[in-house]
């Protein structure tokens, strides 16, 4: 078995530049993302709604699924005492 330490490539810091600007392709696909993940779960509730013999365009399921997000969302933001568990922010 070979020990000599000058055989082992030397470690590169591969650490991310959080100091710098993201890059125009990190934008685009960030966008891009932003702007498809909407789109198809919006696609995918109109699929759902109809299959079940519902109207695809009713609002009342937008409006209660949007109600239940930000009731889920607003959860995951509460505050709570340093002592429990740790909140997002602490992580």
């Amino acid at each position: 078995m070979n020990t000599d330490s000058t055989a082992l490539p030397a470690p590169t810091a591969s650490r991310p530049h959080l100091d710098h600007k993201p890059g125009m392709a990190t934008v685009i696909v960030f966008v891009g993302m932003l702007a498809t993940v909407p789109l198809f779960a919006g696609y995918i509730l109109v699929a759902d709604i109809s299959d079940a013999g519902g109207r695809a365009f009713a609002w009342a399921p937008c409006i209660l699924l949007g109600v239940a997000r930000l009731i889920a969302l607003s959860f995951e933001f509460v505050t709570t005492d340093s002592t429990t568990q740790p909140t997002l922010w602490q992580q």
